[in-house]
């Protein structure tokens, strides 16, 4: 085998290592998502790290086989949260036919 070959290997091992750590614990920093895989894959005095990009594409990846309905559920809960919440969304409501206000609920005293 080329080194080059196992060389590649082992950084996209780490890149997805370290894409799978960045989506299930919530690490934000790629510097300590990639020497935290590096630990885990054996590597950890490694100096063939993959670059951000690499990991950036083993996330989309992830994201696209593990999270890819979950996403889009998520992504439409926060655009109709949002759409509630906005003034503009109830102002064009009072244009409606048919709109009737409704009682505010009772204030807890």
């Amino acid at each position: 085998m080329p080194k080059d070959t196992g060389r590649n290997d082992r950084r996209s091992r780490i890149a997805h290592l370290a894409a799978r750590l960045m989506a299930q614990d919530g690490i934000e920093d790629y510097a300590h998502a990639k020497r935290k895989a590096a630990r885990q894959a054996g590597m950890p005095e490694t100096r063939e790290l993959p670059t951000n990009e690499e990991v950036e594409e083993a996330l989309r990846t992830y994201q696209q086989i593990y999270h890819h309905e979950e996403h889009r559920n998520w992504l439409r809960v926060l655009r109709e949260t949002a759409q509630y919440e906005s003034p503009m969304f109830w102002c064009s409501q009072l244009f409606y036919e048919g709109w009737k206000p409704v009682p505010s609920p009772p204030q807890c005293v």
